[in-house]
């Protein structure tokens, strides 16, 4: 044997424990923690060794012991790597250097699924043949929170061929903060499910601004620009530029710190309504314009979004007589900025994006929405979504293409979401319930779903599951009339009323149907 051991471990099956130990002629006091639950008879796994700055942590199957060792000697000093194995019942079958192709073939995959399924074993086990009750505590809980979240993230990102890295600070940061991932997980979808492109704008981030972990504003703008940002964001005056999300952080962040820069709400508001500032189309010198050319009186949070129907001049044909459907002669091959929108004028689309930009520059949520030959705008006030420059209504309004959405294209799901973040605990844990509903016994998912629905009603992705639970044959007819028939006569209620206060709010702001969404 060696005298000199920097780093031993020694999972012992019998004992349901590791041990964690160092030698220096004899050997020292041991660290013993938990036997990691991947650890079963005739499966593979891989354990991983990762040296930070002061200590080693180590990884089963992508998930770290409970317990870190610290270095005992300096890491310096090692000259090799010993595997023993037999004694305790495990066989090691090889080495493999970190940093090389093999290490990421042959270790990540192996890691990553057997997180994966660890987690939804942990869950089913927990949820299993389980009360409601039980199901609630167990995901309203900061474990059950965690492995929930942490098995919904690696689902998506599993579905699309690709890995999670584990052994990142950062990214063990991230996947083990409780408030950290309910946000990144409860902000709204990302298109594509490019979650793996999310993270690591998020990963990069805090790597740059470790204020992150400190600040609630900075978090929230950090999440909104990695869930945005996961599909490139291009400029509007130049297309082909692409706006850099840490451009986009840094410059809201440093806005932030001066008084009055922006408005209130974009220090009120959720990730998710912060979205819809940081997914921008406007540089960071067009929004500086924009707050230098605000028009007296608009330059408040309730008029903000109606700024550019003074802004703006309605124009089929610019003054030298070129058309709006040729965009590049209509603003004399000039970068379309707002200023250049502004000076030379545009119709609805221009209209819209202008109101969007002008709300952006001020910290204010806004995005365009298309309409049947339109363009309008909708922008947050006074705590909700308001629709400007309408023609058709809320019902005919969808998302801009350009802009992520949440659950549906329809614009009306910016208004359902914004309930659901107004009650932002209550969201959550409906979200928590729907996701461990689908490792739940079949029979039991309706009753599962139907309280998530209870806890937030907006979670629009709950009655999605719903219709698909109450196909179960053991399933009831009375049991589903009597838990969801007074719901869905509220529901149909309110989208009565919605119905009618969008009829009442149509305006005329473009006389024509048929101008492009330019």
């Amino acid at each position: 044997e060696n005298e000199n051991v920097m780093l031993h471990v020694n999972p012992r099956p019998n004992k349901k424990q590791t041990v964690l130990n160092s030698k220096t002629g004899s050997w020292k006091a041991a660290l013993k923690c938990e036997l990691p639950s991947s650890l079963q008879d005739g499966k593979k796994f891989v354990m991983r060794i990762v040296l930070m700055d002061e200590f080693y942590s180590i990884y089963f199957n992508g998930r770290s012991l409970s317990k870190t060792f610290p270095y005992r000697q300096s890491f310096s000093l090692a000259t090799d790597i010993t595997l023993w194995g037999g004694t305790n019942g495990f066989t090691w079958n090889k080495i493999v250097l970190p940093g090389s192709e093999k290490a990421r073939e042959y270790t990540e995959p192996i890691e990553f699924k057997s997180k994966v399924d660890g987690l939804r074993d942990e869950i089913q086990a927990r949820v299993g043949r389980k009360s409601v009750q039980e199901i609630k505590s167990y995901a309203n809980s900061t474990e059950g929170s965690l492995a929930i979240f942490q098995w919904w993230l690696m689902r998506k990102v599993q579905g699309k061929g690709e890995v999670l890295s584990f052994g990142d600070e950062t990214l063990d940061w991230i996947l083990s903060n409780r408030e950290v991932l309910e946000m990144f997980m409860t902000s709204g979808d990302v298109q594509g499910n490019k979650y793996t492109d999310a993270l690591r704008i998020l990963e990069n981030l805090i790597k740059k601004d470790p204020q992150i972990k400190e600040d609630p504003l900075r978090l929230r703008l950090a999440v909104a620009t990695a869930l945005t940002h996961s599909t490139p964001v291009s400029s509007m005056a130049v297309s082909r530029n692409k706006i850099k999300p840490l451009s986009v952080y840094q410059e809201y962040v440093t806005l932030s710190q001066e008084e009055g820069a922006l408005f209130k709400p974009f220090f009120e508001v959720t990730a998710w309504h912060l979205r819809y500032v940081v997914g921008s189309w406007q540089t960071e010198e067009e929004r500086s314009w924009a707050r230098e050319n605000t028009p007296a009186g608009f330059d408040n949070p309730s008029k903000i979004g109606d700024a550019t129907h003074r802004m703006m001049k309605y124009k089929l044909y610019n003054d030298d007589g070129f058309r709006v459907f040729n965009r590049a002669n209509y603003y004399y091959y000039l970068p379309v900025t707002l200023e250049a929108m502004h000076e030379v004028g545009g119709v609805c689309g221009a209209i819209s994006k202008v109101a969007a930009g002008m709300c952006h520059s001020y910290g204010v949520p806004a995005t365009p929405v298309g309409q049947p030959g339109h363009c309008a705008y909708i922008w947050y006030r006074n705590g909700g979504w308001v629709l400007g420059n309408d023609v058709s209504g809320w019902g005919s309004s969808s998302t801009h293409s350009g802009i992520q959405y949440t659950w549906m294209k329809p614009a009306y799901y910016f208004r359902v979401m914004n309930d659901a973040q107004k009650n932002l605990e209550g969201y959550r844990l409906s979200e928590k319930m729907r996701i461990a509903s689908k490792i739940a016994e079949p029979q039991d998912r309706f009753s599962i779903l139907e309280d998530a629905s209870t806890e937030c009603p907006y979670n629009f992705a709950v009655w999605m599951d719903l219709e698909t639970a109450m196909e179960h044959p053991s399933l009831q007819k009375e049991t589903v009339q009597e838990a969801l028939l007074p719901s869905l006569l509220a529901h149909r209620e309110r989208e009565k009323k919605v119905s009618d206060i969008a009829k009442k709010e149509k305006s005329t702001d473009c006389d024509s149907a048929l101008i492009p969404l330019l």
